[in-house]
């Protein structure tokens, strides 16, 4: 199995720094895994990634607004109803508690507030 030539990686960096766009060969070699050093590719994502955002971060907030009370089987769950996962489990929450979650959030310096049930 061929590996990608540790040139590319550089090559990918420089490229997103100007806005220029992946080949559609290439992002289909990184999503198959086949030879890709992956330590080489999060080095040269974060090297566009420190290019456009230095090392500032955004903050996202997900909040539970069900938690253990899910109808479905899904095995890998721990929400579940069939998990035995050692979470208080609790119906969905109030329009008002959401909002001063929310609310909360935004307080806090999220940039973005996401719910899940």
């Amino acid at each position: 199995m061929p590996t990608v030539n540790i040139d590319r990686y550089d090559a990918w960096a420089s490229d997103g720094k100007n806005n220029i766009s992946i080949e559609p060969s290439d992002a289909m070699t990184i999503l198959k895994g086949h030879g890709v050093d992956f330590l080489a590719l999060v080095n040269a994502a974060g090297a566009i990634r420190r290019h456009f955002f230095q090392n500032t971060v955004t903050i996202h907030t997900l909040d539970n607004v069900q938690n253990g009370a899910c109808p479905e089987d899904c095995g890998y769950c721990g929400q579940s109803k069939d998990s035995d996962a050692p979470i208080a489990p609790y119906k969905i929450k109030s329009v008002d508690r959401i909002v001063a979650d929310a609310e909360k959030a935004q307080k806090n310096g999220a940039y973005r507030y996401c719910m899940a049930l």
